[in-house]
């Protein structure tokens, strides 16, 4: 008995050594892939077919006016069965490398480990945050196409007070996602979320009357939608700043929250 036992485990395990080796090292997918780090950078892997790559970083809060790109190549890559391992030049600190750790997990995306590296090997700084395939229009242009006349206008003529374009992140249903905060003196104002890799919005409306807020409250909004973001609450931290609270409702029932930081475009 115990032999026959003996026999069975030293099949399984000559078994999963030959499955062991037989198992290539993972491999980047080509493609762009997209991502919102907590610094608030758009991050797009641009990964080639031709084994060039590029790195793309930019800020929320400038508008995407602020822009890097690291350029890399196949040789800067190495993977094993569960990672794969980027280390380039930072090419606008030439004091600094940056080291990317690329998992995959089960939906498809790339869970990444940011690391700038000092030349003497020590680690500056790190980010983590996840990549997902770009399938279709990317939620920086979806909002760049809606508001790339008001950043223009904000830009030459800043709106007063909490009028004007906010941009900024939102923490919500397990991702870090894109949006914006439109308050028009007249009008309608509205609240966009621009959902990462899908090409879609969600997005509210409502009336705003700055003289309604007294000095240094919380300002308190009731939105149009019947069940994204019908409720929320703004704390101005300052002049350019807005952190914020939503609450979605289906009649008295919530149904989720979320927090999330805007700047203002000026």
């Amino acid at each position: 008995m115990h032999k026959t036992l003996f026999i069975v485990f030293l099949s399984l395990l000559s078994a999963n050594v030959l499955a062991s080796n037989n198992d290539a090292p993972l491999k980047l997918e080509a493609g762009f892939w997209e991502g919102i780090s907590d610094d608030l950078i758009y991050n797009v892997l641009e990964l080639g077919n031709n084994g060039k790559h590029r790195l793309h970083r930019t800020s929320i809060a400038s508008a995407f006016r602020r822009t890097q790109s690291h350029v890399f190549s196949d040789q800067d890559v190495s993977c094993t069965h569960s990672e794969c391992i980027a280390e380039f030049d930072n090419q606008y600190d030439s004091q600094s490398t940056y080291k990317l750790i690329l998992t995959p997990t089960h939906v498809g995306s790339y869970k990444v480990l940011q690391i700038a590296v000092a030349n003497d090997k020590s680690a500056i700084l790190s980010r983590s945050y996840d990549l997902k395939r770009q399938t279709t229009t990317s939620a920086v242009k979806l909002l760049l196409n809606r508001y790339e006349k008001r950043i223009r206008s904000e830009l030459e003529k800043p709106s007063s007070g909490i009028y004007g374009l906010w941009l900024g992140t939102v923490n919500i249903r397990e991702a870090t996602q894109l949006v914006a905060l439109n308050i028009n003196a007249q009008g309608k104002s509205e609240f966009v979320l621009f959902i990462n890799n899908l090409g879609l919005t969600n997005e509210t409306y409502f009336d705003f009357d700055q003289t309604s807020v007294g000095k240094g409250q919380p300002i308190h909004i009731a939105t149009s939608h019947p069940t994204f973001a019908n409720q929320m609450i703004l704390h101005k931290r300052s002049s350019s700043s807005i952190v914020g609270h939503l609450y979605s409702y289906n009649k008295q029932y919530l149904l989720e929250t979320a927090d999330f930081t805007l700047y203002k475009i000026e």
